[in-house]
């Protein structure tokens, strides 16, 4: 039999050229950088100074070493949700309640979410008297802005003429083959038109409408009826139908959108 030979293996001896240590380089990984975000994230409260209709004279009074500061308050701040409102005029916000700050100084301190924050002011008003308020408003992060939809990225359309009940059957025709009519928005618009229409106008509630149209939740209806509004189809009068025991209805009115059917101006030469 032959003898296969096979090369023995080689054995490799490896040195440090230097005695110094090996050195490793820093990784960076997210949960660091998520760290160093947190850390760095700045506490919002909600109020914006007002520019128009300010009373120089009473911001001096109220403070003379800053001049108080008219405010804009957001409808989802802390500071709203406290008891604060548009147009009081805020003297003093500090995390202190025994130091008082303007409320440009406690926002350069950038103070973290979380931190308390006595806020000093004051709400004009008939017969009121230059009486101080104190509101406890406690910082929370920044929210979000709320993401464009989907059908938002298309321009708005204006509303034309409302659907008068003769035409309501080619108003429906023309929306089936609009391009961007859904079902779902189909079915609202005939619901409306065919079921909710009476004396006193359409005013159904949204759960109401969802329940009609075999939504398994309001919020989709509510969705599709902010789309028919950008589309310029249904107006939307918050509060202005009847009124019930729960409270005011809206009221819904079924319009030709700007540049379709009835709202189409069709301009004759005379001979």
């Amino acid at each position: 039999m032959e003898q296969i030979l096979r090369p023995a293996p080689i054995q490799l001896d490896f040195f440090l050229l230097s005695d110094a240590p090996m050195r490793t380089s820093a990784v960076a990984t997210p949960i660091a950088g998520a760290r160093r975000k947190r850390a760095a994230a700045v506490g919002w409260h909600g109020m914006t100074p007002a520019s128009i209709e300010v009373d120089w004279q009473l911001a001096a009074e109220l403070a003379p070493d800053w001049q108080a500061i008219k405010i804009v308050v957001d409808i989802r701040s802390p500071a709203r949700k406290v008891g604060l409102r548009t147009g009081d005029y805020v003297v003093s916000a500090s995390p202190s309640p025994t130091d008082d700050m303007s409320l440009a100084e406690c926002d350069i301190r950038a103070l973290p979410p979380g931190t308390d924050v006595f806020v000093k002011f004051h709400r004009p008003g008939r017969g009121r008297t230059r009486e101080i308020e104190i509101a406890v408003v406690r910082l929370r992060k920044r929210p979000s802005p709320a993401r464009a939809r989907p059908w938002q990225i298309m321009p708005r359309v204006q509303y034309g003429v409302e659907v008068r009940p003769e035409d309501r059957k080619r108003f429906v025709a023309e929306m089936a083959v609009h391009p961007h009519m859904t079902a779902l928005g189909l079915r609202i618009v005939v619901r409306m038109l065919m079921h909710y229409d009476g004396e006193n106008g359409i005013y159904p509630s949204y759960r109401t409408i969802a329940r009609d149209v075999n939504c398994r939740r309001k919020k989709t209806a509510m969705e599709q009826i902010a789309r028919l509004a950008w589309l310029g189809v249904i107006e939307v009068l918050k509060g202005a139908g009847i009124k019930t025991e729960s409270g005011p209805t809206n009221r819904f009115i079924v319009h030709w959108p700007q540049g379709w059917g009835a709202s189409v101006v069709k301009l004759t030469v005379p001979k």
